[in-house]
């Protein structure tokens, strides 16, 4: 057999190296053509000059034939950028740098709604992602007694593996608002067509109230942000590819699992653009079909709650207030409600125009919620969309726009409750600027002076706005207690950490009057377990605690005057003062000593302390006395009025005694109580008109829910004209607070 090549196979793999040339200059001619009709394309787009060929210009020499065999050296095409890309990056940088320059300094507190992002991942890796009572990956989380939590536990996941700060747990959140800017542009771009796309994050990093809640861990901007990606991806869906359907259900369903007011933006929306463009999901119903599979599945782990924790939205509705659980108003009424909340929503001096109507703490001085200068804008884009209410796009947007403000209808409208209304109001603001500045690119020849002054302006005003945040915001409201901005977390828990640094021993004992969820607070800051005591110095105050020269208090202004007109305690002595913002003395560190006829005056007050306090009241169409252990919170007819939003609770006894005397004798089959999850034991005592007594308990151990029925049923109806209802905590000693949400009879 010949070794010899054969000489058809040696010719081809001599001229391969020629034929790989041949196939990379093709490629690159390939580009620069592609390149060249882009760049006519955005010309034409942007209503610039088009390119003018020159016939005359030689051909670069990289594309000129050369001989086999000699090697031609690549060059990669050339990567233009176009202005309107330059300048939407530099609109992302303006906004990246308003959200994060010094954002653990503004807002200038740092909320337990905050902390509590942060401590329930926390809580969650530890417990092998399960809560509390065992399930896996669970859709909610608790706070506050309500739940409320979902996808921001999730988001702060990484943050819980590391050392905590507020920088790091705001900075996450805030990074999770990134895709509302983007979003928002590229729904301009690519649906709606307009020119000045690009000016979307700076229009986002103007306004106010999205400002200062994109700063912070509040799950409120992450949901409006995921509401913002929800109808990004249904406009790519109704105008470009239908595959987009299932990215915009899971970004709703991301949304509808981020706030809980989001739920009821979600469902509306949801409804509202299935109803509009029915046709068209129907013309593909195999995606359509496959879509409702999906929704079915991201629906399950929320059906699956709401079957297990069947209180959990009338426990949320109660603790909000919301007039729906409200049993004296009638349908109608609860429905003129609903609308009067859900147009307030739209209410252009809420939005535009600085008012006090929210929590200090959600608003900037002298700063409305939207620029003022935004509302001719948005009613111009408002009027564009209904004018043109025939293009898709359109009737999306309405829709997100009349869907908005839903969630907030339900209780009392608040910014936080109404901050998705803000992604709509972007879009309109944009539209309405876009459509304003092709007005006079038409009618003027310096027209581009006119949009680099307006991106200008735009950029200037967030970075004012950042300025007066960062320099003035510490002292715009001065109340920052409790019912105020709540300030000091970061500077107390700090000097707490000091202190015990420095001796171990301490015992720190820290009053939780000054802010919400106070444990919350430290646990963010201390770590678990607690090395401090979380404890009103009112107990001390009350009953004779022991104090030895190893507790240290810290304690509030207020607190510290209660001490000096109790006579109970020697001057304090103090070890250190944080002064709140405007210099004024916030929190004092001190140490305490009872004085010596302190225990004489303790005694004095046990004695007037354990006397009943008595009342009238009307039941069953009477007056009725009342005789009852002594209350801290409401008036004992709140106990009777029908209403769970309403609670009474004792000041230290256990159990909760009370007694009522009726005039004329009354009927009653059971009684129906609504008390909290504390192991609660209810007992019935009666007096009939003939004299003899009866006695009925009822009893039910301790349970996740935050408020329940407790049912004592007599088995028949009783004739009576005195009863005596003990409320007894099991598990508690006194002193404690027994608390009772409704007493409710049948007859």
């Amino acid at each position: 057999m010949s070794l010899e090549p054969d000489p058809t196979v040696w010719d081809y793999i001599k001229i391969l190296p020629e034929r790989r040339r041949l196939e990379k200059l093709k490629a690159l001619e390939e580009a620069q053509a592609a390149a060249a009709l882009l760049e006519e394309a955005e010309a034409r787009a942007n209503n610039e000059p088009l390119p003018i060929e020159d016939a005359s210009e030689p051909v670069p020499a990289q594309a000129q034939a050369q001989k086999p065999g000699k090697w031609m050296k690549f060059e990669r095409p050339s990567i233009k950028i176009s202005w309107q890309t330059a300048a939407f990056v530099a609109g992302m940088l303006v906004y990246l740098l308003t959200r994060f320059i010094q954002i653990d300094k503004f807002p200038i507190y740092f909320f337990c709604d905050e902390a509590i992002q942060t401590m329930s991942a926390v809580d969650l890796i530890q417990k092998g992602f399960k809560d509390s009572a065992g399930n896996f990956l669970p859709a909610y989380f608790q706070n506050g007694g309500q739940f409320n939590l979902g996808l921001s536990v999730y988001w702060q996941l990484i943050p819980a593996m590391f050392a905590r700060s507020v920088t790091v747990t705001r900075a996450v959140a805030a990074l999770a608002t990134l895709v509302f800017p983007l979003s928002l542009a590229f729904a301009l771009k690519d649906i709606f067509k307009v020119k000045h796309w690009w000016l979307a994050p700076l229009v986002i990093a103007a306004i106010p109230a999205w400002f200062l809640h994109s700063r912070t861990a509040f799950e409120t901007c992450i949901g409006a942000s995921m509401f913002s990606l929800f109808i990004y991806f249904y406009l790519k869906y109704r105008l470009q590819q239908r595959k987009f359907l299932y990215w915009s259900l899971f970004f709703g369903a991301l949304a509808f699992y981020a706030y809980s007011p989001m739920q009821m933006v979600i469902l509306v929306s949801g409804f509202l653009l299935l109803l509009i463009d029915f046709r068209y999901h129907w013309q593909d119903k195999a995606t359509f079909l496959r879509g409702i599979l999906l929704l079915i599945l991201l629906a399950a782990p929320d059906i699956w709650f709401r079957n297990t924790h069947q209180e959990a939205i009338k426990q949320h509705l109660n603790l909000l207030h919301s007039y729906i659980l409200d049993p004296a108003l009638q349908t109608g009424q609860k429905l003129i409600l609903f609308i009067t909340r859900y147009l307030r929503g739209f209410d252009p001096s809420y939005w535009f125009f600085y008012n006090k109507q929210d929590l200090a703490r959600h608003l900037m001085l002298n700063w409305s919620h939207m620029p003022t200068l935004f509302l001719p804008l948005v009613l111009l884009g408002l009027w564009q969309a209904i004018k043109d209410m025939a293009k898709p796009e359109n009737r999306v947007l309405l829709a997100a726009f009349f869907a908005a403000p839903s969630g907030a209808a339900l209780v009392e409208p608040s910014i936080t409750r109404l901050m998705m209304m803000v992604v709509p109001y972007a879009y309109l603001t944009c539209l309405g600027a876009n459509w304003l500045l092709n007005l006079i690119e038409n009618k003027m020849q310096y027209s581009k002076i006119i949009v680099a002054v307006t991106a200008g302006v735009l950029a200037l005003s967030a970075a004012w706005m950042t300025f007066d945040a960062l320099h003035n915001g510490p002292t715009w409201y001065n109340d920052y207690t409790l019912y105020g901005m709540q300030w000091g977390a970061q500077q107390i828990f700090t000097e707490i950490r000091a202190q015990l640094k420095a001796d171990p021993s301490t015992k720190v004992i820290i009053t939780p009057s000054w802010a919400n969820n106070t444990d919350v607070l430290g646990r963010f800051f201390l770590g678990d377990p607690l090395p401090i005591q979380f404890n009103s110095i009112n107990s001390y105050t009350n009953k004779m605690l022991p104090i030895d020269e190893k507790n240290l208090f810290v304690l509030t202004p207020e607190e510290v005057e209660n001490l000096e007109e109790s006579a109970k305690f020697k001057k304090p002595l103090i070890q250190k003062i944080i002064n709140w913002p405007d210099g004024r003395p916030g929190f004092y560190f001190l140490k305490l000593q009872y004085r010596d006829n302190a225990e004489a005056i303790f005694e004095a007050e046990a004695i007037e302390l354990r006397k009943p306090m008595q009342d009238t009241i009307m039941l069953f169409g009477q007056e009725v006395a009342a005789e009852f252990s002594r209350i801290d919170m409401a008036k004992i007819a709140a106990a009777f009025d029908n209403d769970e939003r309403s609670l009474t609770r004792t000041y230290e006894a256990n159990p909760f005694l009370i007694t009522l005397k009726f005039p004329q004798p009354v009927h009653i089959h059971a009684v129906i109580s609504t008390i909290g999850s504390p192991h609660t034991q209810i007992k019935i005592s009666i007096t009939r008109p003939d004299g003899s007594n009866g006695e009925y308990i009822a009893e039910a151990p301790e349970r996740n829910n935050a408020i329940r029925p407790l049912e004592v049923d007599f088995g028949k109806v009783e004739a009576l004209i005195q009863m005596q209802i003990s409320i007894h905590s099991v598990d508690e000693k006194e002193p404690t607070h027994v608390h009772i949400w409704d007493i409710q009879f049948k007859e």
